[in-house]
């Protein structure tokens, strides 16, 4: 089957409250490579971004403005996922913008163009049967989405402790620990309450499945010493080291 890896950015995190789509990426997947049939396209939203959403993406209004709206790019996305089974982490979040847009372009939802979407869970039952075929065993974190914010990937904390016995059925994921990102926030302070949510749900789960989970990653340059305080093993810290990333037109 024809996959394709989806995600988007936005201007914001509610599409019902008027946010849009401002860039769409996607790779495809054929035979469990990945082939060099691309598409990336930056959207004019014809509204400004979130200050929260800004910092996340970093995706500025000027930019955005000779950029094409959804609707002229929109014939073009569809045929390219037409038949499609889609991947996309967080999947709800970017099916109700791209449903959103696709229904202001009076076009029908996405559901009607693709074969499926695969989201958390069977992502991860996709990941340890290619495994399996490969005769690989990859090791991997978890992600936790400890804020509920519906702009971000990974499991909601009760989720995963319904759905631990089945990731733990997948023989051949190597599953070494939990990793989560905080709400944006000015103090770096803010922070440290998603990390202690996630250090106890670490501790938590390894109580009640009698397993180690010994890495948290959590904690990024603005506030990886908080995360580091809080039992953090591994932390990001790439603009520290390389500086603010840049858009290439």
């Amino acid at each position: 089957m024809r996959r394709v890896v989806l995600d988007t950015e936005t201007t914001g995190l509610n599409a019902g409250l008027g946010d849009r789509i401002i860039e769409i990426g996607c790779i495809e997947i054929l035979n469990r490579r990945v082939t060099d049939n691309h598409f990336h396209r930056y959207v004019n939203p014809e509204r400004k971004s979130e200050e929260g959403a800004l910092k996340v993406h970093g995706i500025t209004g000027e930019f955005l403005q000779d950029k094409p709206k959804f609707r002229e790019v929109a014939a073009e996305f569809l045929e390219y996922i037409r038949g499609a089974e889609l991947i996309i982490h967080n999947a709800a979040f970017d099916l109700e913008f791209l449903n959103r847009e696709l229904d202001l372009a009076k076009l029908p939802p996405i559901e009607e163009h693709c074969a499926g979407v695969v989201d958390s869970l069977a992502l991860a039952q996709d990941v340890n049967r290619i495994a399996e075929e490969e005769g690989l065993y990859p090791r991997v974190l978890l992600e936790v989405n400890v804020a509920g914010e519906g702009s971000k990937f990974g499991f909601a904390p009760d989720k995963l402790r319904e759905e631990m016995e089945e990731v733990l059925g997948l023989r051949r994921l190597s599953i070494e620990g939990l990793m989560c990102i905080p709400p944006i926030a000015d103090e770096a302070e803010s922070s440290r309450q998603y990390f202690v949510k996630l250090r106890e749900l670490r501790d938590s789960l390894e109580k009640e499945f009698n397993l180690e989970l010994p890495q948290l990653l959590m904690g990024m340059t603005n506030d990886f010493e908080i995360a580091v305080e809080e039992g953090a093993t591994l932390v990001r810290v790439g603009t520290a080291i390389f500086g603010e990333r840049t858009r290439r037109k």
